[in-house]
């Protein structure tokens, strides 16, 4: 609740990542997938969280593993679901999905970026 009358405030629930041993990967579409494709977005903001495991989802989760350091296919087992999990915001400011937003703006998608700026993520 919030200390200002007649102003009634609320935290939206996510869906969490369902406990137990989960591997999601591409051609997936569930609301697992949309709670990955936020956690992943901590990592590399610009992935629409549309709970379809696609390519750009695919590419997310190969740049998320070389960025933690859990080099692997580019599926998520629970280790990587709980390491982004885990992933603080940007800033209290400015969450992944404010900076989601903003990039996705600028440069449309991750496969653009990479074009655009000739980014290498991969080693």
């Amino acid at each position: 609740m919030s200390d200002l009358p007649g102003i009634v405030t609320c935290q939206a629930r996510r869906p969490a990542f369902p406990q137990g041993r989960w591997l999601l990967k591409r051609g997936g579409k569930s609301d697992a997938v949309k709670a990955l494709q936020r956690a992943l977005n901590k990592v590399w903001p610009l992935l629409l969280v549309d709970g379809d495991f696609g390519s750009a989802t695919e590419a997310a989760v190969a740049d998320a593993r070389v960025a933690l350091g859990r080099p692997r296919p580019p599926q998520t087992d629970e280790d990587l679901q709980s390491a982004v999990g885990r992933l603080p915001e940007p800033s209290p400011e400015l969450t992944a999905l404010g900076v989601t937003f903003i990039r996705r703006e600028e440069v449309t998608s991750p496969g653009e970026y990479r074009r655009r700026y000739k980014a290498r993520f991969r080693t």
